[in-house]
């Protein structure tokens, strides 16, 4: 596909790649002067429950891009879209991204004019602090800002003693990074490549509605990635569990696509056949041993600083009702600041302001980085 970066009227076209440890999809977005986007059209790489080593799937990057890109440019062009993709956002989630935050302060002599430049310097300060490898650096950017102790969104302008700034880096490991950018230059061969962390996407999504406290499990296809946001603070584990291993545990030897169909039709009190009745009898015999390894990975974080009883679930649809009912029912509320259950959470409404909702939105990941990119394209 030759990609012209041609102008038309305000309205332009990003594609996001997210891509995970054992898989990856592109969404295509549209993007008014104003107002929320438009989700085009989303496609994954084909799920495969076929456990692999780390070099195998990282081996594997270039084909799923391919793969995902592919179809959803082939789509996009029959459903008879025009306007050319002029950015490609790439969302690298964990493992492949390592995600850090570091908090710096600025104590001022008396109430002084806060300006743009001060806030870069103490972030610059951080990012010399921090334990990231730079030569990997794969973003640095400010997600908070703290004026005498309060948070604020536009400092800018604002007298202030004291500044607290948090900012986020991320490194990507290097034969990841070269292998996703191989394959975009044949999909997107004319487009500006912006590399984001799914960390970042997600705090930036909550942070843009004021929230600060958030437990968030990212379940990728491979791994699940779990970060606890604690008034600024910042802390993650990864766990050894994606949908790819709750699918082989539960599917009895059937097609990914069987799998999430079954679950699909539970969700919605619709299936009784005895395919169906397997599968909801190996979710309940997995239950025990998914209580036990994500239990040790909360209990990690909440070891430092409690977590908040808000959870922010992102995962495959056909998993989200089970995952929320297994989250909010399991007993894990010795971790939780109020020691009370979860409270589960879908990303429906935090993308609400900057998504539109419609039948070709339905991938929480697609979700979250349409969002990024809106927010995005209306501060520039």
């Amino acid at each position: 596909m030759v990609n012209l970066s041609i102008g038309h009227g305000r309205e332009k076209v990003a594609a996001i790649v997210d891509i995970q440890a054992g898989g990856a999809m592109v969404t295509i977005v549209k993007n008014p002067h104003e107002g929320p986007s438009t989700i085009a059209t989303s496609a994954r790489s084909t799920l495969s429950l076929e456990p692999r080593t780390m070099e195998q799937s990282i081996g594997s990057i270039a084909q799923q891009v391919k793969e995902a890109g592919e179809r959803a440019l082939s789509v996009y062009t029959e459903e008879g879209h025009t306007i050319p993709v002029h950015t490609v956002y790439v969302i690298v989630h964990a493992p492949w991204a390592r995600t850090v935050t570091a908090r710096s302060s600025e104590r001022l002599p008396e109430d002084l004019r806060v300006h743009d430049e001060l806030i870069a310097s103490i972030a610059q300060r951080s990012l010399k602090e921090s334990a990231i490898d730079r030569s990997v650096l794969l973003e640095a950017s400010v997600v908070g800002i703290e004026l005498n102790g309060y948070h604020t969104s536009d400092p800018a302008g604002k007298y202030a003693h004291t500044v607290d700034v948090v900012s986020l880096f991320s490194e990507c490991d290097a034969v990841v990074k070269s292998s996703i950018l191989a394959a975009l230059q044949a999909l997107f061969p004319v487009a500006e490549v912006q590399w984001r962390s799914s960390a970042r996407a997600i705090v930036s999504l909550l942070r843009s509605q004021a929230i600060y406290d958030r437990l968030i499990v990212d379940m990728g296809a491979e791994s699940s990635q779990i970060i606890s946001l604690r008034a600024g603070t910042y802390e993650e584990r990864i766990v050894p569990v994606g949908v790819r291993t709750i699918l082989s545990r539960v599917g009895g030897g059937r097609m990914p696509d069987e799998i999430l169909g079954h679950l699909r039709m539970l969700s919605r009190d619709a299936c009784s056949n005895d395919a169906c009745e397997a599968v909801e009898k190996g979710l309940a015999v997995s239950e025990p041993d998914l209580a036990h390894v994500f239990g040790d990975a909360i209990g990690q974080l909440a070891a430092h600083k409690r977590v908040a009883v808000d959870l922010l679930l992102i995962t495959h649809p056909d998993l989200e009702s089970w995952l929320s009912t297994f989250f909010s029912r399991i007993d894990f509320s010795q971790f939780t600041v109020t020691t009370l259950p979860f409270s589960v959470h879908n990303t429906d409404a935090l993308v609400a302001p900057y998504v539109e909702l419609t039948e070709a939105a339905q991938e929480s990941a697609s979700l979250i980085g349409a969002a990024l990119v809106n927010m995005e394209a209306h501060q520039s």
